[in-house]
């Protein structure tokens, strides 16, 4: 018997509950709003044993590696399952016509494999329905890609590796202007720097923002609607009338949020400060922030992300070194199942130094997965009467209460082999970046530049590069 066929698949008997939500290259993903989960299908044909091994991995990862650093904000564990041939070919015909025409080529895997996750954009549906006839309220929905909310130990500059890969961005044609958006600001702990990062994500959301009203996209980069209609959304979720002033809409719904992301159980009322506060970090600096607590879904994200805190140049060094004089222990690690001690004690240990190289490069591992980790917070207000059904509550600025419930999703895990790449990213991030902060003839604080990658090979340098584990 093959290696990789013992793996348990859960049979998953679909009943027609089945949205079109999304899909890249490799992966659908279908929505099941009353359940509150979402189906994400591979659409790649492999073997049977071979799929069914890459999902189990991607589960195991999730469960055993991701959630322990969140706690119980963690979520249901993912699971395998399978739907029956009737109902994959019913759900590939259902779903045809929502499908972009140049994704029609690849369809759902021939199985029917599929990981079996929360659905971040919605609530499940109530045990029992709202007493007519009170209408279902508005979900709204926020999905942001934060990126790496500290320094690590490449950041010799004093700026972030966000700020710094703009100009590297801009430079390839990728974006039409730098965002004033600092991952930074947004996991400082600090309310006017966190809302000065939200308010940038809405003045230029790239690809770090896209928000979304009862499951539909309204904001962001390839949405229908503009910042108006964002803020018509905001009033109609808040139920305020909107005010003549949309900046007082703004603090509302940023004071809301840093509620929701930045305080714990605790702290469920933030109280309305002094509309003159001025920000403690004069724009365009990067300075880390102390105030975020470490129980906050923010501040456990930074937990995890930490892990990476050598940055790529010491991680890259230290593979080259490991590799070098122990040839084979990297791969074998990074082929060990993650539910084994020896990834579950690094996650354990992830506030102490590591015991040794093999740990160091897991550790950079873990972190970079959640620095690219998309944050998605959705919220409704609770109904009058509603009680606590397992689900976090929080109570806005004017008094109004709220369901939240906040996710992290893009958890694949990243092989640290991909560590070079990411140290030549980097480095010509910061050539791109003292170029155009510091033209020919002004001084460059005296950093040296070591970048060995040219100009017309920035399309190479941020291709996808490397294999999943």
């Amino acid at each position: 018997m093959s290696s990789l066929s013992y793996v348990p698949v859960e049979p998953y008997s679909a009943d027609s509950d089945w949205r079109y939500r999304a899909e890249g290259g490799a992966n659908i993903v279908i929505s099941m709003p009353h359940q509150g989960r979402v189906l994400r299908f591979p659409k790649t044909a492999h073997a049977e044993p071979i799929q069914v091994a890459r999902l189990r991995r991607l589960a195991d990862y999730r469960n055993f590696v991701i959630a322990p650093l969140l706690g119980e904000l963690g979520g249901s564990p993912w699971q395998v399952v399978r739907l029956s041939e009737e109902d994959r070919r019913r759900l590939v015909t259902d779903i045809e016509p929502s499908r972009p025409p140049r994704r029609r080529g690849n369809a759902i895997n021939p199985g029917g494999l599929a990981l079996k996750m929360d659905d971040c954009a919605v609530f499940p549906s109530p045990a029992a329905p709202l007493a007519p006839p009170t209408a279902p309220p508005h979900v709204f929905s926020v999905e942001i890609k934060a990126k790496q909310g500290f320094l690590c130990a490449d950041d010799d500059l004093g700026v972030c590796s966000f700020c710094m890969k703009q100009y590297l961005k801009l430079k390839r044609g990728t974006v039409q202007q730098v965002s004033g958006y600092c991952p930074l600001d947004l996991f400082s702990g600090e309310f006017d720097r966190f809302d000065r990062a939200l308010r940038s994500l809405l003045d230029s959301p790239q690809n770090n923002l896209r928000v979304f009203l009862d499951g539909e996209f309204v904001y962001g980069a390839g949405a229908r609607g503009d910042r108006d209609q964002l803020l018509d959304a905001v009033a109609e979720v808040m139920a305020e009338r909107r005010p003549p002033q949309a900046d007082r809409l703004l603090k509302l719904w940023t004071r809301l949020m840093f509620t929701v992301l930045c305080t714990n159980d605790s702290q469920s009322v933030l109280q309305e400060e002094d509309e003159d506060e001025e920000s403690c970090r004069p724009a365009g600096c990067c300075v880390p922030g102390a105030g975020l607590p470490p129980r906050s879904f923010l501040g456990r994200v930074l937990r995890g992300q930490r892990l990476a805190a050598a940055g790529p140049t010491q991680t890259s060094q230290l593979l080259d070194q490991m590799t070098a004089a122990e040839p084979n222990r990297v791969e074998e690690a990074f082929r060990t199942p993650f539910s084994d001690p020896l990834w579950t004690r690094v996650v354990a240990d992830a506030d102490i130094e590591p015991v040794d190289a093999l740990e160091a490069l897991q550790r950079y591992s873990i972190g970079a997965t959640m620095r690219d980790a998309s944050l998605m917070i959705t919220m409704r207000r609770a109904s009058d009467g509603e009680v606590d059904a397992g689900l976090r509550q929080v109570t806005d600025s004017a008094g109004h209460r709220w369901v939240v419930l906040c996710r992290l999703m893009d958890l694949d895990p990243k092989h640290v082999r991909r560590v070079s790449r990411q140290r030549l990213k980097k480095e010509k991030s910061k050539e791109l970046y003292l170029r155009a902060r510091h033209p020919r003839g002004e001084a460059n604080r005296g950093v040296p530049i070591p970048c060995s990658v040219s100009d017309e090979g920035i399309d190479h340098l941020l291709a996808v590069s490397g294999s999943p584990m």
